[in-house]
């Protein structure tokens, strides 16, 4: 038996090799790079519990078997807030993470809504980390990330979506990819075959759902990016690293969002959320036998989320009414409010950028397949032109409301700086007792008159060393005025955003995602309290040694 299981694995590995060396022609020739490789491959949005529970229900066989025979170790780690990726691919890959409060946050100097939605947003985000630091991904890959990470090749990701990469030619090579994977009539039956299953599933999951009045939020386009996130992004990001493994890329960094968007839409041990974790799973499998079958360079496999997700209640669904509509009621009718984002903005626009996204790189493939995709995407947007309307402006009393999930951060435009809240209260006076007095608030912070950060309301489920990690998020640049969270039950949190599970404050899952190491590795992940704690590690055992000739003038 352990003859055949040999034979088995040589047979794969000359099969793998054979195929994508044969892709891999086509494509530019890796970086000239030594030692060991490094693979990080991220489940976005799955907790170390949650995870535990798929692995039970037998959803995860593949890293059941990474730990079971391999020799992985499992362990969760501390994510502190904002507990969204932004903040902990910034910290990975650059090694910093000041600055990015949440997923969306408002920065008065230039009077910019930045949301990671937006790919202007992450591209000035990436270009203000990469300034004093080397990218952890130098010479390497980047497939489906927030950013590069300095990385020669990336495909998917949304940073070099930014126009003003594409006007200095700075977006990286990534259509060489798609093409490839499309010219290939197996991916082509096995991409068709999945988006029909993942469409039946759908169907299904959504007339349970109606069927036994299960809470649910509304649809949307929400098949399409279910589709295009658990068939179509999840194949090709797949088929790239694999080619880039079977080459000898240095380093490869790969995310999985379609957990994520499923627990966001039906919760986080939804049976069709740990379906989607399945799916991942298969593609794993080949990730983890490419990194063993590489002739080319040794490869180390670390798999690991960047966060959990906490169950959760949606605040328009338990008030029927936004944060922005509570606090337009406890101020004057003249305030001009905004919300990012609203349920209709997650439905419409945030949809939109992945439509957007894709039919750029559908412009140079055949025009009848374009054409049938931007009349879908132009009948889906026909109200959605461009980027919401507004405008930071001294001349008008503005509020924006920045929703990350369970956490907002509310920015007053009467002044530049940070506001002390005793100068809140006596311009807005019956502001502050509203949002202390709703429910769906559990913890209000604010600033005394000589700036620090103080808590006005506390929640009780709460400890207190979750109190100090909020104080100290909301010290950090470009925090709100006023940071709101979310009550917590202990077991859900209302999510000012319309999810059924939620992440980017503090409180139960969310905070707390798993970390899988190679036998052989001297990374303790349960130790990690920051995330730049593992752009330290990595930098110094792999890229360091990869790239023989660093730019030691970016070095801190």
């Amino acid at each position: 038996m352990a003859k055949n299981k040999k034979e088995g694995f040589f047979t794969a590995g000359r099969y793998l090799r054979k195929k994508y060396g044969f892709l891999g022609r086509f494509v530019q020739k890796p970086s000239e790079a030594e030692g060991k490789g490094l693979i990080l491959l991220q489940i976005d949005g799955i907790s170390y519990p949650a995870l535990l529970e798929a692995m039970g229900r037998r959803y995860t066989p593949t890293l059941r078997r990474l730990v079971h025979k391999n020799g992985y170790r499992l362990v969760p780690w501390y994510c502190p807030p904002p507990s969204n990726t932004p903040s902990i691919q910034a910290g990975i890959m650059y090694g910093i993470n000041k600055g990015i409060p949440g997923f969306r946050w408002f920065d008065k100097k230039s009077g910019r809504h930045m949301s990671f939605k937006d790919p202007e947003a992450a591209a000035s985000v990436e270009d203000a980390l990469s300034k004093n630091r080397m990218g952890l991904l130098k010479g390497g890959s980047s497939y489906l990330n927030l950013y590069t990470g300095g990385a020669k090749r990336s495909v998917f990701t949304l940073s070099t979506f930014a126009s003003e990469n594409i006007l200095r030619k700075k977006k990286l090579r990534q259509l060489d990819i798609f093409i490839l994977f499309f010219l290939r009539l197996t991916n082509l039956f096995r991409t068709a075959a999945g988006l029909i299953a993942d469409s039946v599933l759908e169907f299904g999951e959504w007339l349970y759902c109606l069927m036994f009045s299960r809470e649910r939020r509304r649809e949307g386009i929400f098949p399409i990016i279910r589709l295009i996130n658990n068939v179509i992004f999840r194949e090709l990001e797949t088929m790239g690293a694999v080619t880039d493994i079977m080459r000898g890329v240095p380093s490869v960094y790969l995310t999985y969002n379609g957990y994520d968007e499923m627990a966001h839409h039906r919760g986080p041990r939804f049976s069709g959320s740990f379906r989607a974790l399945r799916g991942i799973d298969r593609q794993l499998r080949k990730i983890a036998r490419a990194s063993r079958c590489s002739s080319a360079r040794e490869y180390d496999l670390f798999i690991f989320s960047d966060h959990g997700q906490t169950p959760s209640i949606p605040f328009v669904h338990l008030y029927g009414e936004r944060l922005a509509d509570l606090i337009q009621r406890a101020t004057p009718e003249t305030l001009e409010i905004t919300e990012f984002h609203s349920p209709e903005e997650v439905i419409l626009h945030e949809g939109s950028k992945y439509m957007e996204e894709l039919g750029g790189l559908l412009l140079r493939l055949p025009q009848l397949f374009f054409k049938l995709f931007d009349g879908i995407r132009r009948r889906l947007f026909m109200e959605e032109e461009g980027p919401l309307p507004f405008e930071w402006e001294a001349e008008k009393e503005q509020v924006v409301v920045s929703d990350s999930g369970p956490l907002s951060h509310l920015y007053f435009n009467f002044r530049a700086e940070r506001i002390p809240t005793a100068e809140i209260e006596t311009k807005y006076p019956s502001l502050l007792p509203a949002l202390t007095e709703h429910p769906g608030i559990g913890v209000i912070i604010g600033r005394d008159d000589k700036g620090r950060a103080k808590v006005i309301k506390w929640d009780k489920a709460l400890s207190e060393d979750d109190r100090s990690h909020l104080l100290a998020l909301s010290r950090e640049e470009n925090s709100g005025d006023i940071i709101l969270q979310g009550t917590f039950d202990g077991r859900r949190i209302v999510n000012f955003e319309e999810q059924l599970s939620g992440h980017g404050g503090i409180g139960g899952e969310q905070n707390h995602p798993f970390f899988m190491t190679p036998q052989a590795s001297s990374l303790d992940a349960s130790l990690i309290k920051e995330p730049s704690d593992l752009y330290t590690f990595f930098f110094d055992n792999y890229t360091k040694h990869a790239i023989k000739k660093l730019d030691r003038s970016k070095l801190t």
